[in-house]
């Protein structure tokens, strides 16, 4: 797995600095990284929106936008990437752990603090390893989805409306039943199709009935009549699978 990593600093040395470090603790542990660096909060967030990364190393104290601003745009695209504060001040800590941050260092900062930081967010990254999945928008541009986000696809018109925890992404090119097929080839008895022009999530399900199936978020997805039973069937293999591992 090679591991993406964006630093964020407006200073020209601090951000050389990190970079150097991040290298460094790559080379020592062997790992497989491609590093990106960034002088303008900007730049990154274009970079994220076409490329998603495991890992970011971010300032606060920004002239253009704050690293804490920087870190609320990146959790509404992915609640799953590591985000590590490299800032001046402890002022920032609440706001920055309020939207999920591994670890909060202060400058200056020691080897150590450094290595304790990039652990705890490589063991997060090993532990909720994305499952990629592309696709292709209105605009035709390509963005990557994790798999294990998606709540359910409905089909709207030959449109493939795909809902995440949390975003609401479009398929243009490819049928539903193309969707179902790679869906089951990447995440094998993880997704249904429970009715036409729906694929469900088997993770996302609160409760069923005889006539729906009812999602976390509150969506109620029509049961064919004489389908309650293999959709059931299906469900109850998933929760027993689950319990196994």
């Amino acid at each position: 797995m090679k591991l993406k990593i964006a630093i964020c600093d407006d200073s020209p040395e601090e951000l050389k600095k990190i970079l150097d470090q991040t290298e460094a603790y790559a080379q020592k542990h062997t790992l497989d990284v491609h590093i990106t660096s960034y002088s303008h909060p900007d730049a990154l967030l274009l970079a994220s929106d076409q490329m998603a990364f495991d890992l970011y190393l971010l300032d606060i104290i920004m002239p253009m936008m704050s690293g804490i601003e920087v870190g609320r745009h990146l959790r509404e695209q992915d609640q799953a990437a590591q985000i590590i504060y490299v800032t001046s001040s402890s002022d920032y800590a609440v706001n920055a752990f309020a939207i999920g941050a591994a670890h909060y260092l202060i400058k200056p900062f020691s080897n150590a603090a450094f290595e304790e930081a990039m652990d705890r967010s490589i063991k997060n990254i090993k532990q909720n390893e994305r499952i990629e999945f592309s696709i292709r928008g209105e605009d035709g541009g390509i963005r990557i989805l994790d798999v294990r986000d998606i709540e359910y696809i409905e089909s709207i018109d030959h449109i493939q409306v795909i809902h995440t925890s949390h975003a609401v992404y479009t398929e243009q090119r490819r049928s539903i039943s193309k969707l179902a097929e790679e869906l089951e080839a990447i995440m094998p008895e993880q997704f249904i199709v429970p009715y036409r022009g729906f694929i469900v999530n088997l993770k996302e399900i609160a409760a069923l009935d005889q006539k729906n199936i009812l999602m976390h978020s509150g969506k109620k997805i029509p049961i064919p009549h004489g389908s309650y039973h293999r959709i059931q069937e299906q469900y109850m293999s998933y929760r027993f699978r689950k319990k196994d591992t």
